[in-house]
C-alpha cells in the first residue's frame, strides 16, 4: 500500500526587536508569542505521542528568549504592564490605551468577557484617545494591563497552571498582586520553551532545523543581482558591496549556536523567506546543513515546467512536487524539499473559519487525493507554514482544529509523518536539479526586499554603515576589539529580511515608523560603540510613502453603471479610495485580506459604492460573505446596508435598522469581478452638506472576518449641487 509521507515543518520567528546598546525590546511579540504560540505548539505533542514533525527555530528568536529568562532585557509594553496605574503619567495612560489591544480582536479579546468591555469602553471606531483617557478608572487600567497579558497564555499552559486558571476565574478586579503573579508566570513559561523543543528532538519526536542567525536574504547578500532573475527590470540600491562573507558568516553563527543550545550538528536549514539561489548553496553545505526547504514555486522555476492546479485545486504534477530532489551548485551539493503551497495555506489562512472536524476532513481528503493521484508510488507532501501568526486568527488558539487533525492523521495507516532528516536519510533523492532558480516563497521573487525606493535606501544606508565599519581596526585593545565585534553584530542585525519586508507599500505593520527608527538606531549603534558621532542621513527616515491618510475624498461626481464590472477606466477614478492593505495591525499576514479596496463616491443625490474582493474573498458556497455598511451619524440609530448572496453572484441587498419599520429591498447591486451598489442619500436620512460616517464588516458564518478601516471610520460630506466648481476651484 502506497503511502503519504507528511512533513510539517513549522516556523518560529520574529524579527530582532533588542537594541544591543540599551538592552530594550522595541515590542512585546517574542515575550507574547513565547507564552502562548512556542510552547503551545509543543505541549500539543503530549496528546500525540507518535506524531513526528520538525520544528524551525530561528536563532535571533531564541537570543531574544533568553534574553527575557536572563532578565537583562525588557520591553516597553512590559514596563507599562508592571507600573501601578496611580503611577502612570498621562503620556504613558495613552500608550496603554493606544497599544494593550493590538490582537485579534474576535478570537482573544471578545471572547473574554471584561477584557471585550474594556474593548467597547476604548472604543477606537468613535473616541479619540484624549475622550478614553477621562472614561478609563484606575482598575479599569489594571484590567487591561492583566488582560493584556493573561489572554496570549496558551490555552494548554492555562489547563495545566492553576494560578492562571484563578485569575481568569475571577475576570475582573484585579489587585497589584494579581498582575504581577501573572507577569512572573509569563518568565516561568519562557524559561520552558527552548528546553521542552531540546527534550522532544531527543526523544527522536521532533527535528529542530534553523535559519542563517538574523534571517538575512541569503541570495542578496550573495549577489543583489539575483533579483534579476524573475524580475529582470528591478531597480536595484546604487551602493552595493559583496556580502557573500555576511552570508556565510550568518549560516556558521547559526549552526554555532545550535550546537550550543541543542549538543548536536544541524541537519535542516530553512532559508529566511524560503530565499535560496545558486549562490548561497554552497555556503549551507560548507556550514554543515545536509537539507533545506523553499516553496514549489522555485521547483517549478529550477525545472522550467508548469506546476498548476485544476478547480479542485489538486496539483497537475504530483509526480513532480512529491518528492525530494538533490540540487547542486558546482562541487556542492544539498537535499531539498519545495513545500504544497496550497496545503500550507489552507492551515495559515484559511481553516479557521472552518470547524475543526471539518477542516481536519478536508486536510485528510486532499491527502488522500495526492496518494490516489499516483497509487504505485510513496509521495513527500511538505507543509510549511508560520507556527505562530496563524493561531491568533483561529478560536482557542487553534487547540481544536491541530486536535481534530492530529488524531485523524495519526490514526490513518497510509499517513506517515515524519522529520525531514530521518526521511532523507532513509530515502535519498533520485532526481538531481539541473539548476536552482533563485527566489522566494512570495511569487518565487525578491520583490518585497528589494526593488522599491524604500527598501533600496535601506540597503544604501546599510552598504555606507558597513563601509565605515571596514575601516575600524581593533588593534591589540579588548575593550575596542570587543566594540567592533558588536558593531559588526549590528551590521548583521540591520541585513534581516524584516526591516526591508516593512519598507515601501507592499506591507504595513501599524508600526511601520517604530521599525524604521530601530533599523536606524541599529546602524547609528556601529557608530556609536565606536565612539563616533553617527552621520547626519541616519537620522532620516527611509519611509516616504503617507501612511497617515488610510482614504481618500471624492473628486468629482461619478456616473456609475452598477453592473459588477469596471466600465471604464474613468467610472470610478474620481472617487474616494481606501486600501485595506495600508491598513492592518501589527500581526498582519499576507493573504489574509478579504475585501482589498473600497471606492466611494456620488452625483448630487445618490451614493456609490464599490469594493474589490482581496486573495481571500469568496470562497463558493460552502463559506459564502456577506457584507454589512454601518452608518453611524445623523438618525436617532444607526442603518447598515446587507448585502448577501454573494457566493452565489447574485446579491441582495436590504437597508435595515432600528428607526426603520421594516428593512427595505434595494434593487441597485451587482457583483461579478467587483461589487457594486448605489443608493439615495435621501433613504439613507442624509441631507446636503451632512457628514457622512461609515465602515463595513465582511462576515463569514456570522462572524466578522474584516473590519474596513480597522480601527476607525471613513467621513466625507454629501455634496452641493455646485461640488465639481468648487473643486476645480481648490
Amino acid at each position: 500500500m502506497n503511502k503519504v509521507h507528511l512533513a510539517m515543518l513549522w516556523h518560529q520567528h520574529q524579527p530582532y526587536y533588542k537594541d544591543l546598546v540599551t538592552g530594550k525590546m522595541l515590542m512585546p511579540w517574542v515575550r507574547l508569542h513565547g507564552i502562548k504560540d512556542y510552547i503551545g505548539m509543543i505541549d500539543i505533542l503530549d496528546e500525540f505521542p507518535d506524531l513526528r514533525q520538525t520544528f524551525n527555530l530561528v536563532p535571533s528568536l531564541m537570543d531574544q528568549l533568553d534574553s527575557y529568562v536572563s532578565g537583562e532585557c525588557t520591553d516597553v509594553h512590559l514596563e507599562h504592564s508592571r507600573k501601578a496605574p496611580g503611577d502612570l503619567d498621562e503620556d504613558e495612560v495613552r500608550f496603554i490605551l493606544n497599544n494593550f489591544f493590538m490582537t485579534n480582536w474576535r478570537t482573544m479579546v471578545r471572547s473574554k468577557p471584561r477584557y471585550g468591555e474594556l474593548l467597547a469602553l476604548r472604543n477606537f471606531e468613535r473616541q479619540s484617545i484624549g475622550m478614553a483617557v477621562k472614561r478609563f478608572s484606575l482598575q479599569d487600567i489594571r484590567d487591561l494591563q492583566v488582560w493584556a497579558n493573561l489572554a496570549w497564555f496558551h490555552p494548554l499552559v492555562i489547563d495545566r497552571e492553576e494560578l492562571l486558571r484563578q485569575m481568569i476565574d475571577k475576570g475582573k478586579d484585579y489587585t497589584e498582586e494579581d498582575k504581577h503573579a501573572v507577569l512572573d508566570k509569563q518568565f516561568e513559561i519562557l524559561a520552558q520553551v527552548i528546553p521542552r523543543h531540546k527534550q522532544l528532538q531527543d526523544d527522536g519526536r521532533i527535528e529542530i532545523s534553523t535559519t542563517p542567525y538574523y534571517h538575512p536574504i541569503l541570495p542578496l547578500l550573495c549577489d543583489m543581482r539575483s533579483a534579476h532573475a524573475a524580475l529582470p527590470g528591478m531597480r536595484l540600491p546604487e551602493a552595493r558591496a559583496d556580502l557573500k562573507n555576511d552570508a556565510r558568516r550568518q549560516l556558521q553563527m547559526a549552526a554555532d549556536y545550535y550546537r550550543r543550545k541543542f549538543g548536536a550538528q544541524p541537519r535542516g536549514l530553512w532559508p529566511s523567506e524560503g530565499s535560496v539561489s545558486p549562490d548561497m548553496l554552497p555556503l549551507a553545505a560548507e556550514a554543515g546543513f545536509t537539507w533545506m526547504a523553499t516553496d514549489e514555486e522555485i521547483l517549478a522555476r529550477s525545472l522550467n515546467v508548469n506546476l498548476t492546479r485544476d478547480s479542485h485545486q489538486r496539483i497537475n504534477r504530483p509526480d513532480v512536487l512529491y518528492q525530494p530532489y538533490r540540487a547542486e551548485a558546482g562541487p556542492h551539493s544539498m537535499n531539498m524539499i519545495f513545500r504544497d503551497h496550497f496545503l500550507s495555506d489552507l492551515v495559515g489562512f484559511k481553516y479557521q473559519w472552518t470547524s475543526a472536524e471539518d477542516a481536519a476532513n478536508d486536510f485528510l481528503t486532499r491527502l488522500w487525493h495526492i496518494r490516489q493521484s499516483s497509487p504505485s508510488r510513496d509521495h513527500l507532501v511538505a507543509v510549511i507554514l508560520d507556527g505562530e501568526n496563524a493561531w491568533e486568527h483561529y478560536p482557542n488558539s487553534g487547540v481544536d482544529f491541530l486536535r481534530a487533525l492530529y488524531r485523524r492523521i495519526c490514526c490513518e495507516g497510509w499517513i506517515d509523518t515524519v522529520r525531514v532528516g530521518d526521511y532523507l536519510e532513509q530515502h535519498p533523492p533520485s532526481t538531481t536539479l539541473g539548476k536552482l532558480f533563485p527566489g522566494s516563497w512570495i511569487s518565487h521573487n525578491f520583490a518585497t526586499w528589494v526593488g522599491h525606493p524604500e527598501k533600496n535606501t535601506g540597503w544604501e544606508y546599510l552598504h555606507h554603515t558597513r563601509a565605515f565599519l571596514t575601516t575600524m581596526k581593533d588593534g591589540t585593545d579588548p575593550v575596542r576589539k570587543a566594540a567592533i565585534e558588536k558593531a559588526w553584530e549590528e551590521i548583521y542585525i540591520a541585513e534581516g529580511s524584516d526591516w526591508f519586508w516593512w519598507y515601501g507599500d507592499d506591507h504595513f505593520s501599524g508600526n511601520d515608523e517604530a521599525f524604521d527608527e530601530l533599523f536606524r538606531k541599529h546602524l547609528k549603534n556601529v557608530h556609536t560603540l565606536l565612539g563616533h558621532e553617527p552621520p547626519q542621513f541616519l537620522n532620516n527616515m527611509i519611509i516616504k510613502v503617507d501612511r497617515t491618510g488610510l482614504f481618500t475624498l471624492p473628486r468629482a461626481f461619478l456616473q456609475v453603471t452598477v453592473n459588477g464590472t469596471q466600465t471604464s477606466y474613468f467610472e470610478w477614478a474620481a472617487a474616494g479610495h481606501y486600501d485595506s492593505r495600508r491598513d492592518q495591525g501589527a500581526m498582519h499576514r499576507v493573504s489574509d485580506i478579504i475585501v482589498s479596496d473600497i471606492y466611494f463616491g456620488f452625483d448630487p443625490t445618490t451614493l456609490f459604492m464599490r469594493f474589490d474582493p482581496g486573495m481571500e474573498a469568496v470562497d463558493g458556497e460552502a463559506h459564502p460573505l456577506e457584507i454589512r455598511i454601518c452608518f453611524l451619524k445623523n438618525r436617532q440609530t444607526n442603518l447598515f446596508l446587507h448585502i448577501s448572496n454573494l457566493a452565489l453572484g447574485f446579491p441582495k441587498m436590504t437597508l435595515n435598522g432600528e428607526g426603520l419599520e421594516e428593512p427595505i429591498m434595494l434593487k441597485s447591486v451587482a457583483f461579478k469581478r467587483i461589487l457594486e451598489l448605489s443608493c439615495p442619500f435621501e433613504l439613507l436620512g442624509y441631507k446636503e452638506g451632512d457628514e457622512v460616517e461609515f465602515f463595513a464588516e465582511i462576515k463569514r458564518n456570522d462572524e466578522t472576518v474584516q473590519r474596513a478601516p480597522e480601527n476607525t471610520i471613513i467621513t466625507f460630506s454629501v455634496p452641493s449641487k455646485d461640488f465639481e466648481r468648487v473643486m476645480w476651484q481648490v
